[in-house]
């Protein structure tokens, strides 16, 4: 009886740490990193009012990482890394008179928590931009994506930014170049578990 007893107590014990080793691999963050391959960041501007003037960024690394129940997501782009058609429009654009790529090589983005329903269903996400050495709190909208959340995989997002640019001081011929900038991201984004 008291083989029979320690063999159900060691039998129970090997359950629970069973159990405890999955719920521990269930709870393990997973982090969604850019798929450069898949993904792209873009800029636009308008001239005189109507004349889009667009670009885009050929190097940018980013994550959604799990934070309490909530996502983080974080973008850094090579300011440097920006390609456009106009040759002339390029240089002015990466020259210390707007983005100063010189100085200030990458423009950051990191988010307030926000919930992990916001990557399928859309919406706002709030958070803190930096360009040319100047951070401010801007609005990012999300639209529906393709994601599995939690689960590992793929996910698929479009992401858009509305900036000021004199709040970024970034405030060159005013008179001809639009005060709205804007930043567009298609990211594509493959799991890895820590």
């Amino acid at each position: 009886m008291l083989r029979l007893a320690g063999s159900l107590a060691g039998l129970l014990l090997a359950s629970a740490g069973l159990l405890m080793a999955r719920t521990g691999a269930a709870e393990d963050p997973t982090v969604w990193t850019f798929d450069p391959d898949g993904s792209r960041a873009l800029f636009g501007v308008r001239v005189f009012g109507v004349v889009p003037v667009t670009g885009r960024f050929r190097r940018f690394t980013g994550e959604l990482v799990p934070d309490e129940g909530a996502l983080v997501a974080r973008a850094r782009i090579s300011s440097a890394s920006l390609s456009m058609s106009s040759p002339t429009q390029e240089r002015w654009v990466k020259s210390d008179e707007f983005l100063d790529v010189e100085h200030h090589p990458a423009i950051e983005f990191e988010s307030e928590p926000f919930p992990p329903e916001r990557v399928r269903e859309g919406g706002t996400v709030r958070g803190t931009l930096t360009i040319r050495g100047r951070t401010g709190d801007v609005p990012v909208k999300f639209k529906p994506g393709r994601c599995t959340w939690p689960d590992p995989g793929s996910c698929e997002l479009t992401a858009t930014a509305e900036i000021r640019r004199n709040a970024f001081k970034l405030g060159a011929y005013r008179a001809i170049v639009g005060d709205k900038v804007q930043l567009s991201l298609h990211l594509v984004m493959r799991s890895r578990e820590d």
